[in-house]
């Protein structure tokens, strides 16, 4: 199961589609669409995962969500660009 999650907020933001996340993204100013970063999550869907995430939420699975998926950025223009990791 994929879903996108915005990394650089205080407190990260989970979208269902990256044109959601993308659109979150476009609504900061242009000057730090830059700092913005949109995470593709492949989420291992099996019992075990799952059941992990509701108990302890993004904080207790982390190994599930980290290390996965392409990262992209906004540019100052409000398209997206994928970034080397």
């Amino acid at each position: 199961m994929k879903f996108f999650v915005r990394t650089d907020t205080d407190k990260p933001r989970y979208f269902g589609t990256q044109g959601d996340a993308h659109e979150d993204g476009r609504k900061e100013e242009e000057v730090w669409r830059s700092s913005v970063r949109i995470k593709e999550v492949d989420l291992k869907a099996d019992k075990d995962g799952v059941l992990r995430l509701l108990q302890e939420g993004p904080a207790g699975a982390d190994d599930l969500l980290g290390g996965r998926g392409r990262t992209w950025t906004v540019t100052a223009r409000g398209g997206l660009k994928e970034l080397e990791e």
